[in-house]
């Protein structure tokens, strides 16, 4: 072994082309520069000669006579092979006016020696253009492993000078954003990177710069993407870039969060609700027992008073008793009514503790909401009109009591939505069929008064009471967003105020390996799940 390539490269000696139109010029740099240990490549008069070496042998340093054969000067040769092949210059030549020492500047030039020089000054030159162009590669190959590293994490980067204005992007922050670096390097940040947190605009990089400390996004941040359209949240934070006490600018590193916070505030409604569960399964029992007590008694006591009643209609007891009698049979009557509403409540809460993994057979959809629509017709029919489409679904694994019931939950929500007395314009829209992304897809619309956005965001919970009238314990939205939930599906809510509201159910249809005949047989009422 002759030792690493970095120690090969280090023992190599030093490789230099010479290019010099005046041959005894040349003739005495190449003598010198060998009794001096360097390696010379090539001399050549002409920059075609000097690109055409330099692309095969790649030299360590060039020696650049600005003056040479051809219609190219050593300026610009100079300036190509730089930037073709990376090879450091140094000028070597005579003239020293004004213009040509501003134009060879400009090039970058890693040295410049006037003739005559000597043997010393040379190789001074060469040299120092070796360790400089060595210590710049070094600078380039750590700033592109930087860049490159910043391009390809995960998160978005948008990096700004003390002037806030954009110096670096990479490609999710582009995609988030809407902006190519391209286009949005040097524009102001703020035009970039527009964040609102409620309803004012902020601004984590200012921040960061103003107090030269690092500053998160604050909580419920969201990016507006370029044009305004649609918003992701987002998160993580922006900090000062320092160097030995100067603020060279700053950086803010964010993420999208938009599905993980929509998971998240599903995961908390859930947890909300299975809490409700393990409550109703403790309360529905201690309720059940005294009310069934209630019942009972009130059976037994209501067909007493009509024998009292009959009594005295018969005259065989006094006639004054008669409207006190009235007067007990409503009373009892109202007690019937009000227990059972209470029974009904209790029906609906032990919904929340039933457990997840009830027998599933294959189900239509479209048949068990056509179940639905007969059994909520007389209720429809007092309050509007219903206009039904129902197209096939195809069948999904699932339960026809809980899909039973979660239809008409949500078609007996929609007549509760339309306005009493405005009959003749009332109307409930149902539509099934197969969604874009291939799952069932059932649809109740009303052209009642809608839902604001705040009330949208919690539809779904038991304490949501927009409803505010009408028979039922108001638990229909959140059971069949539990019992959608339980089959794979998902439940979603549209709504304007003033614009109606819908309903969307979607299931997942089975594949087409599954057994038809684990269908259930006809549907039949169901009792509650």
């Amino acid at each position: 072994m002759n030792g690493t390539p970095a120690k090969q490269e280090a023992e190599r000696p030093t490789s230099v082309l010479i290019v010099e139109d005046e041959w005894m010029v040349a003739w005495d740099l190449e003598r010198s520069l060998k009794e001096m240990g360097y390696q010379v490549i090539a001399t050549v008069d002409s920059s075609a000669e000097a690109l055409r070496v330099a692309a095969e042998q790649r030299p360590d340093v060039a020696l650049m006579d600005i003056r040479i054969n051809g219609d190219v000067d050593g300026i610009t040769t100079a300036i190509a092979l730089s930037e073709r092949h990376g090879v450091p210059v140094v000028y070597l030549t005579a003239y020293t006016d004004d213009l040509t020492l501003a134009r060879a500047v400009r090039t970058r030039a890693y040295g410049y020696v006037v003739k005559p020089f000597t043997s010393r000054e040379v190789r001074s030159a060469i040299e120092v253009a070796r360790h400089k162009h060595a210590a710049d590669m070094k600078v380039a190959r750590s700033e592109r492993w930087l860049s490159t590293t910043l391009r390809s994490i995960g998160d978005a980067v948008v990096a700004c000078d003390p002037d806030h204005r954009v110096q670096f992007m990479n490609r999710v922050a582009e995609a988030l954003t809407g902006w190519k670096e391209a286009d949005a390097r040097g524009r102001l940040v703020d035009d970039v990177v527009q964040i609102r947190a409620g309803d004012a605009a902020r601004s984590p990089l200012r921040e960061a710069l103003a107090e030269r400390a690092p500053r998160n996004l604050p909580p419920g941040a969201r990016l507006v993407p370029r044009g305004g359209q649609g918003f992701r949240e987002i998160d993580d934070s922006a900090a000062p870039i320092e160097h030995q006490g100067e603020v060279l600018g700053a950086v803010l590193c964010f993420r999208d969060v938009t599905e993980q916070r929509r998971l998240q505030r599903q995961a908390e409604a859930a947890d909300r609700l299975a809490s409700l569960g393990l409550m109703a399964a403790t309360v529905g029992h201690e309720i059940n027992n005294p009310l069934a007590i209630m019942q009972s008694n009130m059976v037994f006591l209501s067909a007493g008073l009509d024998r009292v009643d009959a009594a005295v209609y018969q005259g065989e007891l006094d006639p004054e008793l008669a409207s006190h009698v009235e007067e007990m049979v409503e009373l009892v009557d109202e007690v019937r009514v009000g227990t059972e509403r209470i029974r009904q409540v209790v029906t609906d809460l032990n919904v929340f503790g039933r457990p997840a993994s009830e027998q599933r057979t294959l189900v239509d959809p479209r048949e068990v909401l056509q179940w639905a629509l007969r059994v909520t017709a007389n209720q429809v029919r007092q309050r509007g009109r219903i206009d039904a489409d129902l197209q096939p679904t195809g069948l999904v694994v699932g339960s026809e009591v809980w899909l039973g019931q979660v239809f008409v939950n949500l078609l007996v929500n929609a007549v509760h939505a339309l306005p009493a007395g405005s009959e003749v314009r009332n109307e409930i829209r149902v539509w099934c069929g197969t969604a874009a992304d291939g799952r069932a897809l059932v649809s109740v619309s009303d052209n009642g008064r809608g839902l604001a956005p705040e009330e949208q965001a919690r539809v779904f919970t038991p304490s949501f009471a927009a409803r505010g009238r009408g028979p039922g314990s108001g638990l229909g939205l959140p059971i069949s967003h539990t019992l959608v939930t339980a089959l794979g599906g998902e439940i979603r809510v549209k709504s304007a105020p003033d614009q109606g509201t819908t309903f969307e159910v979607l299931l997942p249809v089975a594949p087409p390996e599954a057994d038809p005949l684990d269908a259930a047989g006809p549907l039949g009422p169901p009792n509650g799940p």
